[in-house]
């Protein structure tokens, strides 16, 4: 994702254990930050070993999931003002480590997994992208505040 002049990794996070680095593709990438309110955490990362994905508003209706390494069909139920309720085949239910699946619609990542229950209908959630856009562009700005700050002070 392309915010403000960075390119960043997001990936879903633990509150309790966030590494301070991720390899991704053979590159080493740093914690630029860690959102525990959005569930998710930054990483810095080379323009010219990466390529920024496309971020759109979600809306109800068909949509995909990348589960198991492929894409599977689903259905956003609703669009909330956080969050997004996914109804997932249950021939394709996520597992642990597909926390942080993409959710696209319309070739735009509008969602990222976070969780699903099996006993209400093989229903997820996910967060909207457009809402980490915005609490990851915030986050960049006190980032840079504090750089500021710091090298103003004698």
């Amino acid at each position: 994702m392309d915010v403000d002049g960075c390119r960043i990794v997001i990936t879903s996070s633990n509150p309790e254990n966030v590494p301070k680095r991720v390899r991704g593709g053979g590159t080493v990438c740093e914690l630029a930050f860690h959102d525990p309110v959005g569930g998710f955490a930054a990483y810095w990362v080379e323009p010219d070993h990466s390529e920024a994905t496309e971020v759109g508003a979600p809306e109800e209706g068909t949509c995909a999931v990348h589960i198991g390494n492929k894409w599977i069909l689903a259905e956003v139920l609703e669009v909330g003002r956080r969050e997004l309720s996914i109804r997932i085949p249950n021939v394709a239910i996520p597992g642990p480590g597909d926390a942080g699946a993409p959710v696209a619609q319309n070739e735009r990542v509008v969602g990222m997994l976070y969780m699903y229950f099996l006993e209400d209908d093989c229903v997820g959630r996910a967060v909207r992208m457009d809402v980490i856009e915005e609490r990851t562009e915030r986050a960049l700005k006190r980032l840079r505040g504090r750089q500021r700050a710091r090298s103003i002070r004698p």
